[in-house]
């Protein structure tokens, strides 16, 4: 296709002819809705369900979930499939709901299972009917994820002794030393606790902050001669303390002797029953030969999850969407949730930026501004429980830096030409630009900075062009100043061969002010590589322009009002970003 040869297309027949095609292609089974009968078709990906959450794959999640999807371009109901049996999921269908189909025809994307079993695994997959096609299915991909389990592990534990064999410290029970991929712990010496001679032996545990504890799983000493030496624990008393002052005893307890083989696993489970304590003590009062001498190979400290976790945007996620929503999977026994958000970290932690108290477990933002680092919190609250209120831990997040004003990916060869946005010199004898190629496709698709199209700007000045300029006027004035933006960037490509002329930007305002900045590089047209061009709003608002109405924009080469040379080349515009760079906070 040419760009200046007459367009003869009759794309509603092509449209209609392919959309046939589609739904005529072979199925597997037909479906039934509201009376229609249709085959499974494929739209492509843009018409699957997408983006699950939870995501795909994921482990520990809050067993009352609620799920949901970003929906399909063209889907206007949902069939939800759900259960613990991958194959009923995968294979089951209005026809053949094999039990799982627990939703036909829903309209929302989302959907609630109620409080799911613990440490089990769900299958869940969304089937969309669309409402262009008439009512076709397109099936959508099955997605999986486990949840939590009773009990998860405290990660920050330090360990002390009564007494320690040298390299056989009380750090070796706690550091994972010792133990495979299955949780088998080795015979060798080295990864397990063995105390000093004495009359005596305790182990002393701290956690990095108090937990509501749920179990304590053992591995005794396990060295290859433990079955004669008989070192490990055997009659002990455990207690716990919030301080490390004040104890509690939890009660008196017998260690398994551990098999002194290296496919050993705990054999020894220590219930706490949901106990808050931040410090354990364990007092040995004899072991399995009766000597003088005792030892341990490991303890695992499990937790009840009380507390705000698994946050999302992710602790310390960067570029994300300044329109984004926050998610966090909600503590077991939380009633209620109170939100902290601020830039200032200091006032997260220290609870001076209540934002909210809500009930479930996510809280949509508003007026985040680009380029910001933001601080977060949820304390799980519940006056019914002792303690009634968990606090969260602060979290961060950095916004995106730029939103686009033009990426170049929307233009098309048909309806949405890219020299049909961004106007050239065509016609115009004091204009020597051309936007596009002649020919399709029009945009640049090889040299580009990101994405798969950029604008390739040709260039000629002489006799009567003095500029060679491309415009782009937007029917709705665009607010530049939004979200804190404070900066224009844009990013531009030439050649060697190019003729030296200065690159220039022109804004407007829909009041008609402008403003005209040249690149200080005169040669820029000459960098054949990717250069980023940084213009502080302060420079546009010098003759008053109005920043929450910009209305046009022109990149030129050459000037407007005087001679600046003769020459000609190319050159690739990509990315007009508007934002606050990080650097300039």
């Amino acid at each position: 296709m040419s760009r200046f040869a007459p367009v003869i297309a009759v794309l509603f027949l092509a449209a209609g002819l392919q959309v046939y095609s589609q739904v005529c292609l072979a199925a597997d089974e037909s479906v039934v809705s509201d009376g229609f009968a249709g085959p499974y078709a494929s739209f492509g990906d843009m018409d699957q369900a997408s983006r699950p959450f939870p995501a795909h794959g994921r482990l520990g999640v809050w067993r009352d979930v609620d799920l949901n999807w970003e929906p399909g371009e063209f889907a206007q109901k949902h069939d939800i499939y759900f259960g613990t049996v991958f194959d009923d999921v995968n294979e089951a269908s209005r026809f053949s709901p094999r039990g799982v189909l627990v939703r036909r025809d829903q309209i929302g994307v989302g959907y609630d299972p109620g409080r799911l079993q613990l440490a089990s695994t769900y299958h869940w997959r969304i089937d969309e009917a669309d409402g262009m096609f008439g009512g076709a299915i397109t099936r959508g991909p099955v997605w999986t994820f486990t949840t939590e389990a009773a009990g998860e592990q405290i990660a920050k534990v330090t360990a002390q002794a009564s007494s320690s064999q040298p390299g056989a410290e009380a750090q070796r029970t706690i550091d994972g030393s010792g133990l495979d991929e299955e949780d088998a712990h080795t015979v060798s010496q080295g990864a397990m606790w063995l105390s000093g001679v004495g009359p005596s032996a305790w182990l002393l545990y701290s956690f990095d902050r108090p937990y509501k504890l749920h179990e304590m799983w053992v591995w005794n000493y396990n060295a290859s001669f433990e079955s004669v030496s008989g070192f490990g624990l055997k009659d002990v008393t455990v207690a716990y303390s919030k301080d490390n002052i004040n104890w509690t005893t939890l009660g008196d307890f017998e260690f398994a002797q551990a098999s002194a083989r290296a496919d050993y696993t705990p054999n020894t489970v220590v219930s706490f029953g949901g106990v808050v304590a931040r410090h354990i003590r364990i007092t040995a009062h004899s072991n399995w030969g009766g000597g003088n001498q005792s030892g341990l190979s490991e303890v695992r400290f499990l937790r009840i999850p009380v507390r705000a976790r698994g946050p999302e945007p992710a602790h310390e996620a960067k570029g994300v969407d300044v329109d984004a929503s926050l998610r966090w999977e909600a503590g077991r026994e939380a009633a209620r949730h109170e939100l902290y958000v601020s830039t200032d970290k200091d006032a997260v932690a220290g609870g001076a930026a209540l934002v909210d108290v809500v009930t479930q477990p996510r809280f949509p933002l508003v007026s985040l501004e680009l380029g910001q680092t933001y601080y977060w919190r949820v304390d799980e609250v519940n006056l019914a429980q002792t303690p009634s209120a968990w606090k969260g831990s602060v979290w961060s997040f950095t916004t995106q830096e730029y939103m686009v004003v033009d990426d170049f990916e929307h233009y098309d060869d048909d309806e949405s030409r890219i020299y049909e946005t961004w106007v050239d010199g065509y016609n115009v004898s004091e204009n020597g630009s051309q936007v596009g190629y002649l020919d399709a496709p029009f945009a640049e698709q090889s040299i580009v900075r990101g994405g798969f199209q950029s604008m390739p700007l040709f260039y000629d000045n002489g006799g009567a062009a003095t500029h060679s300029e491309a415009e782009v006027t937007w029917p709705a004035p665009q607010n530049w100043i939004a979200r804190g933006a404070n900066t224009l960037v844009l990013h531009v490509r030439g050649s060697a061969g190019n003729a030296a002329l200065p690159l220039y930007i022109a804004v407007e305002d829909k009041a008609g002010r402008h403003v005209v900045l040249t690149h200080p590089d005169g040669n820029i047209a000459g960098k054949a590589d990717w250069q980023q061009w940084r213009v502080p709003f302060s420079q546009l608002g010098a003759v008053g322009m109005y920043m929450t109405s910009i209305s046009k924009l022109a990149i030129g080469l050459g000037s407007r009002d005087h001679f600046a040379g003769t020459g000609s080349g190319v050159i690739y515009i990509d990315d007009i970003l508007i934002g606050r760079p990080q650097a300039d906070q």
